[in-house]
């Protein structure tokens, strides 16, 4: 067939090359997000997979004593952990330390710094739990008042609770939401109250929460009653704060004393290499170690017993 024009033939070749191109291009970026879908559903799927093996080892780990009373404290500490994930790190610290450790120091030193950074990641958690506890304790004056503004506007103990949830800041807000979920699935007041005592444990929130169990079982003139407490518990903080402003030297002492004994230790191995083997090679050497440890330990000891007052 031949064409009268052959600009007219040129036309139709460029326009089906373009066609070409375009249908080209489209095909090669389809392919690409298509290849891009099955590479992110693949990391999806293998992240959904670690979430539920992490997920099934944390309920295998709840089922036991130990683990619970772990949940509970990392729970009440306001860390945002699982338990599988707060034994990966103590692992992690432990190996990491020894590792580190066992290039300066003998391997058995190596070993009991490993233990003391696992030691480390508890008291890290207990500190939390602790911050979080006396944060929860210096707000109990305005939940008890809270509670007896509700229940002097004739609201129930639940309805008291969610109201008090939704006006206190944290950790006092997110205790007592826990505390409203726990009663809106079936427990009793006075099985949430304790739960609640489990996790801010003091000698303030028991006497708070015996209250209002008392009076939900047998009644009594709770608005009274809370409004007293809001003014005991006030006067309660301001001493409590004023016992750990002035102890508050000792304390530091104390951890002085724990500290001394390890930074001697490494400043000895330091100074002189190889002085801990030759130490430790002996039974008078590790006599000594042992008492001098003993000795440092039951220092630390007495200083916290003797800093810690009950108000």
């Amino acid at each position: 067939m031949e064409f009268a024009d052959p600009r007219l033939a040129l036309a139709l070749l460029f326009a089906s090359s373009l066609t070409a191109l375009l249908a080209l291009r489209i095909f090669l970026r389809d392919r690409a997000e298509r290849a891009a879908m099955v590479e992110r559903s693949a990391l999806e799927v293998a992240e959904k997979r670690a979430s539920r093996l992490r997920y099934r080892i944390d309920r295998r780990l709840l089922r036991t004593s130990l683990g619970r009373a772990l949940g509970v404290r990392i729970g009440s500490a306001g860390v945002r952990m699982m338990i599988v994930d707060f034994l990966a790190l103590c692992g992690a610290a432990f190996l990491l330390t020894t590792l580190m450790l066992d290039i300066f120091v003998p391997l058995w030193l190596a070993l009991l710094g490993g233990a003391a950074a696992v030691r480390a990641c508890v008291a890290w958690i207990e500190r939390q739990r602790e911050k979080r506890r006396l944060a929860f304790v210096a707000q109990l004056p305005e939940i008890a008042r809270l509670l007896s503004n509700a229940s002097s506007a004739g609201l129930a103990i639940r309805a008291a609770i969610d109201m008090a949830a939704d006006e206190l800041d944290d950790p006092a807000s997110a205790e007592l939401a826990l505390v409203s979920e726990e009663l809106a699935l079936g427990q009793s007041v006075g099985r949430g109250l304790q739960n609640l005592e489990q996790r801010m444990p003091s000698r303030d929130v028991g006497v708070l929460i015996s209250t209002l169990v008392i009076q939900q079982r047998s009644g009594g003139d709770l608005v009274n009653a809370l409004q007293d407490m809001a003014e005991t518990l006030d006067q309660r903080r301001d001493l409590g704060r004023e016992i750990r402003t002035l102890m508050a030297g000792s304390v530091a002492t104390g951890y002085m004393v724990a500290g001394l004994g390890a930074v001697t230790v490494l400043l000895m191995n330091a100074i002189t290499p190889g002085v801990l083997d030759e130490l430790t090679s002996s039974l008078p050497g590790l006599i000594a170690v042992g008492v001098a440890g003993g000795l440092f330990a039951l220092g630390f000891v007495l200083i916290r017993r003797v800093t810690r007052i009950e108000v």
